[in-house]
């Protein structure tokens, strides 16, 4: 006697519908968290000429690493002047240092369009609640743009503020991240497990599961295999 197996065919069928599925699921998920937008798009009205006398900020929640563009509606009321206008990114309000500083000349900026202010990949500042404000030093009056804001307080993740004075209303802004593999799986255990009680709070518990999961698949795959044999005639 001696052991025959049964065409493997079936086995390579089905690893590659599992490897398909897998890798598409992979895929979606990656789409949908390499590239993370935190947005407040109302644009109601005009804060008014951006001055050498004044400054327009805003802070927002920065729920994962990897922060490298902000882009802001801007007007130009016909006459944007050339002077230029420096956005300073920082961790709060009250920091004293910026983690980037962009200047764009106002001759570069399209009335009622985003204008983007780019700046190096952002570390540590997942889960912080980040502060921009934008100042124009040389500009003068009847040479300048402004920024655009809501009419009302809208986005819950942070708010307004003008000359360094909180307001209950929000700058219209666009916050675009570019996450590394480790940053997206944070990001949506982070997600999954906010705001949950007892171990569901977790975020290792999430990856415990991810990992069981591909256990008990090979082992699945192991135990089929196994199965798979059958007595046969030596001829």
């Amino acid at each position: 006697m001696k052991v025959q197996r049964r065409c493997d065919w079936h086995w390579i069928c089905l690893a590659a519908v599992l490897i398909s599925g897998l890798t598409v699921i992979a895929l979606v998920f990656w789409d949908r968290t390499a590239h993370l937008e935190i947005a407040q798009r109302r644009a109601s009205q005009p804060v008014g000429e951006l001055l050498a006398s004044n400054t327009v900020g805003q802070s927002f929640y920065s729920p994962a690493n990897g922060l490298y563009k902000l882009d802001l509606v801007f007007g130009t009321y016909g006459h944007p002047g050339a002077s230029d206008i420096i956005l300073h990114l920082k961790k709060s309000p009250r920091a004293a240092n910026d983690l980037a500083t962009v200047r764009v000349n106002s001759q570069d900026v399209q009335d009622n369009k985003y204008h983007s202010f780019s700046f190096p990949r952002q570390r540590d500042i997942a889960g912080r609640t980040l502060y921009f404000y934008l100042e124009a030093p040389q500009a003068s009056p009847g040479r300048a743009v402004t920024a655009y804001r809501s009419d009302e307080d809208v986005y819950r993740g942070g708010q307004a503020y003008y000359d360094g004075i909180a307001a209950s209303n929000d700058l219209a802004f666009v916050a675009y991240y570019h996450l590394g593999p480790l940053d997206a799986v944070r990001f949506v255990t982070h997600q999954l497990s906010s705001q949950r009680p007892c171990l569901l709070g977790n975020p290792l518990f999430y990856l415990v599961l991810i990992i069981l999961h591909f256990v008990l698949v090979g082992k699945l795959f192991i135990v089929l295999r196994e199965g798979d044999v059958q007595p046969g005639i030596e001829e």
